[in-house]
């Protein structure tokens, strides 16, 4: 999750755990499925079928599937030196029925609330599913599920979500294939989600530049990347790859930089080290430039690392819940030699 207005609130993932078991429904596998292909279903949730925010055209998801391909392929910002990831993103083609949807990618819905509501709330792994929420929870198998609402604009300081512009689950992984800082889970190799999920986006946010960089960042946290600083304990460790798993991007406490940065924004105070917004200082006390797109504002948010796309290409190959073609899911049980028990782990959920 990414805040336009960054009030300085340290992102940490938070944890949630269910209790309901339930084993993915048989569906017919999508047209053209194949390894590395990933379809992306936008659920529009609105109440306001007229309004451009709530119910954005065609040609909107086609632009930021486009810009999320050329991203993942370093060739939207070809002088960022960013690694290239091997994955195609599509929009979907048919619904979990097999029948063609009418327009590419996108799933309208009037669903009560939509406006103006709490994207916590919407993905709380606690709350019970309505029927209407399994409707527009696809198996993610076979689709990156994104719902897109506005998020709740509240008085409340402590409930005000409305500068939020987007919030994503991380994936599992198994004990077969593990990968650090992900929760494993062998379950969910057979069990179909018990919670949303997704990723939710702010539909404020969606048709401007930021809605481009934040759905870069969330597919990046739903494929297994977490943020590019730390999340919780400042700079006690200095090791840049005990946060995210990866020590090629520069581990910084973000909240130092946020009160340096409201200083200067709020009252003319200079950046430290005669710089700009952009820069950071590492825990081991290196000034760079914020450039990845695991970090947030302000930062240019154009580039991946190698370790990123290492973890990404794990993840595309091994992690349950990523659509890929039956072969390769058949493959994932047939390497498996443990036993699937009850037990559910808690899913991390990236602010």
């Amino acid at each position: 999750m990414k805040r336009r207005l960054y009030l300085g609130l340290l992102a940490v993932a938070v944890l949630f755990v269910g209790c309901e078991k339930e084993t993915v429904p048989v569906e017919p596998e999508l047209p053209g499925l194949s390894d590395g292909t990933i379809p992306v279903i936008f659920h529009v949730l609105y109440e306001d079928s007229t309004d451009p925010e709530q119910n954005p055209s065609a040609s909107v998801f086609q632009q930021r599937i486009d810009q999320l391909n050329r991203f993942y392929a370093a060739t939207l910002f070809p002088d960022a030196g960013s690694s290239a990831v091997d994955v195609k993103f599509v929009l979907a083609t048919h619904d979990p029925t097999g029948a063609a949807l009418s327009v590419p990618g996108v799933d309208r819905t009037r669903y009560t609330g939509a406006a103006n509501m709490s994207a916590d709330r919407f993905l709380d792994v606690d709350r019970t599913l309505t029927v209407r929420d399994r409707e527009i929870l696809w198996d993610p198998n076979q689709y990156v599920n994104v719902w897109l609402f506005g998020f709740l604009d509240s008085s409340d300081p402590n409930q005000d979500e409305s500068d939020v512009t987007g919030v994503s689950y991380l994936p599992y992984c198994t004990s077969a294939h593990p990968l650090t800082m992900l929760v494993p889970w062998d379950g969910a190799i057979t069990a179909a989600p018990y919670y949303m999920h997704g990723i939710a986006l702010n539909n404020h946010y969606f048709q401007n530049d930021e809605g481009m960089f934040t759905l870069c960042h969330e597919m990046g946290h739903y494929l297994g990347l977490k943020h590019a600083f730390s999340e919780t304990d400042g700079c006690t460790d200095p090791d840049d790859a005990s946060d995210d798993g990866c020590s090629d991007t520069p581990k910084y406490d973000r909240a130092t930089y946020q009160r340096a940065f409201y200083d200067n924004y709020l009252y003319g105070k200079p950046m430290p080290y005669d710089g700009t917004a952009y820069e950071r200082q590492s825990c081991s006390g290196r000034v760079f430039t914020s450039t990845n797109v695991m970090d947030y504002f302000q930062s240019y948010r154009t580039n991946l690392t190698p370790q990123q796309k290492a973890r990404i290409e794990h993840v595309l190959a091994y992690s349950p819940w990523i659509p890929r073609s039956k072969t390769a899911t058949k493959a994932l049980l047939e390497n498996f030699t443990g036993e699937i028990t009850d037990e559910r782990p808690r899913p991390v959920l990236m602010y």
